[in-house]
């Protein structure tokens, strides 16, 4: 039985009066939401959550193409210094 201070998964409803009480039209509407970490909560609880990765020491970010080279050369000092290190 999940605990009682985790909130609901998911909701929504009707909400026919919203736009207009926006200055919008007068349409019928629904809506729709959905968090994350309720179901990792759940997930965590019962032993099935997957493991985490494993933490980053260093983030090489490369604005331009001709930035990759001087990011690989980062990040290969990076390796070669056992570093944790990604790119994007």
């Amino acid at each position: 039985m999940p605990s009682a201070e985790l909130r609901a998964i998911c909701g929504g409803g009707r909400y026919d009066n919203l736009l207009s009480s926006l200055g919008g039209a007068d349409l019928p509407a629904v809506g729709f939401g959905m968090g994350d970490v309720v179901p990792g909560e759940l997930l965590k609880d019962r032993g099935l959550a997957p493991p985490l990765p494993a933490p980053i020491d260093v983030l090489v970010a490369g604005i331009a193409e001709q930035d990759l080279p001087t990011s690989f050369a980062s990040l290969t000092s990076c390796a070669m210094a056992e570093f944790a290190s990604s790119s994007c």
